[in-house]
């Protein structure tokens, strides 16, 4: 990392990869469940989780609790 990074760009950091992890989980969790229920082979699972957590990443589904 950058010595020039400000505190306020390290909380914004935090918080964004808080986010990503809540993403990551959400879009794991929902993918794994549509390729079960599909029969989907793991490459169309993984482009499912991929769709998951972009579009959650921009703010597409509501916050993970």
């Amino acid at each position: 990392m950058s010595s020039s990074l400000s505190a306020v760009s390290l909380l914004n950091s935090s918080i964004s990869n808080l986010r990503s992890v809540d993403c990551y989980t959400y879009a794991d969790q929902r993918a794994t469940r549509i390729g079960f229920v599909q029969n989907l082979t793991h490459a169309e699972e993984h482009q499912v989780f991929l769709v998951l957590f972009d579009e959650c990443e921009s703010g597409g589904v509501p916050e993970i609790t």
